[in-house]
């Protein structure tokens, strides 16, 4: 009997070890696939763990030993205004980052956003703290590409309106004549269509931000017809050219 016993809780703890084993083995694998940069350490702020992205992100080689190092050595973080940024919690909550990482490798300061958690073990002890960090290159790159966009609509909706404005000033105070009239006409309708065509700009804009392709047309081109004009309009310019 108690060998049947001593059988069963062996068989037991087998399944449990293994059960243990693939849960490992999918966390390590959900942590190294990851995409934002996550590096653990331990209760020292000793560095147990980096995944892939965080390699990248770091400047540190896919064979380097990092397990060991001091966390604050690997994760170098900088403010705006160029203080460090200590990346630790509060032990009863995260703490989001936003600062700038200097990778080791000596490639040019990345920003980032991310958080810092402080970790725990199942009896409540301090266990060590976990960094996940995200590149916000691309973010800030559409950031400023929005707000040029924007500062040139504005530019251009301010221009054809100028001349709409002056014409109708001097419609105010006196009465052109046939001819001063078409030409005002002209040059406001002139800006009436330019208005259309920013217009037509800023829905496109709108929709392609909002992920969608609502108000973006399309017309369909003859690619033969078209390479054979530009290929035209640039043999002409060639022998223009020619001395």
């Amino acid at each position: 009997a108690m060998a049947s016993s001593v059988s069963r809780l062996t068989d037991d703890l087998r399944a449990a070890a293994d059960e243990e084993a693939r849960l490992r083995t999918r966390l390590e694998s959900v942590f190294r696939g990851v995409t934002e940069a996550v590096v653990a350490a331990d209760e020292d702020r000793t560095v147990t763990d980096v995944n892939r992205a965080a390699r990248s992100l770091l400047g540190l080689t896919a064979d380097e030993p990092v397990a060991g190092r001091a966390l604050d050595d690997v994760v170098v973080l900088r403010g705006p205004d160029g203080d460090v940024v200590v990346a630790s919690a509060p032990s009863d909550r995260s703490r989001p980052l936003v600062a700038w990482v200097r990778p080791l490798d000596g490639t040019d300061p990345v920003p980032v956003v991310g958080t810092v958690a402080a970790l725990r073990d199942d009896d409540g002890h301090p266990a060590g703290s976990v960094v996940v960090l995200r590149d916000v290159r691309r973010e800030q790159a559409l950031e400023a590409a929005k707000q040029d966009f924007l500062a040139s609509i504005g530019h251009e909706l301010r221009t054809p309106l100028t001349p709409i404005k002056g014409y109708a000033g001097v419609l105010r105070k006196r009465v052109p004549d046939a001819a001063q009239a078409r030409a005002w006409a002209d040059g406001i309708t002139a800006g009436v269509d330019r208005l259309e065509r920013l217009v037509d700009r800023l829905v496109t804009y709108s929709a392609l931000t909002a992920g969608t392709s609502a108000g973006v047309g399309h017309d369909d081109v003859d690619v033969d017809a078209l390479l054979d004009a530009v290929a035209a309009e640039w043999t002409a310019g060639a022998g223009d050219r020619t001395v």
